[in-house]
C-alpha cells in the first residue's frame, strides 16, 4: 500500500507525507515513511498472531534524534 498526503496550515509551510506498507503473508508487515517541514523518517514492523497485534516503530526526528514506539493490541472479536 502506498499513501501520499499534503497538509497546509494557515501560517506554516506545506508539509508532504508519504509512506509504504508491505505485508508478508497475512501476519507480518513492514512500513516506512517520510515527512517534510520538518524532515522526519519512520520505519515499523508488525506481527498479528490470532487476536493479538504487536507493533514496533522507530522514527528519526531532527530535534529528538531516534525515538522508539511500541504497541500491543488485543482484538475482543474473534478473527
Amino acid at each position: 500500500m502506498v499513501n501520499i498526503e499534503t497538509e497546509k496550515e494557515l501560517f506554516s509551510p506545506p508539509q508532504f507525507k508519504a509512506g509504504i506498507a508491505y505485508s508478508f503473508e497475512e501476519k507480518f508487515w513492514a512500513r516506512t515513511g517520510i515527512t517534510s517541514q520538518p524532515n522526519n523518517l519512520y520505519f515499523g514492523i508488525g506481527f498479528r498472531p490470532r487476536r493479538f497485534q504487536v507493533d514496533y516503530a522507530m522514527s528519526r526526528n531532527y530535534l529528538l534524534g531516534f525515538t522508539h514506539h511500541f504497541s500491543l493490541n488485543y482484538n475482543l472479536k474473534a478473527p
